[in-house]
């Protein structure tokens, strides 16, 4: 997960430290996807392997148990996010 677009700089930012935002993987010490909330976007990216399929699976619960309550203390309805395939 160490290459980026161009157009996923503020993504990389938050992955990195450099921007503010929240980040969800898949293996703390080698992680392979991820999701990724930047707070200067206010949208999400999802990153790294697309046929994960361990991470793919966990998304429903990680949407309903961090996302929503996350959106819901932002005062957010929506869910924005973008994939880089």
């Amino acid at each position: 997960m160490h290459h980026y677009a161009d157009s996923d700089m503020m993504f990389a930012g938050v992955v990195v430290g450099n921007n503010p935002g929240e980040v969800w993987v898949d293996n703390n010490l080698n992680p392979s996807s991820a999701l990724v909330w930047s707070s200067g976007l206010g949208a999400f990216h999802f990153m790294g392997s697309a046929r994960n399929n361990c991470f793919n699976q966990s998304i429903e619960m990680l949407i309903e148990n961090e996302i929503i309550p996350l959106l819901r203390s932002k005062d957010r309805n929506d869910f924005e996010f973008s994939i880089c395939l």
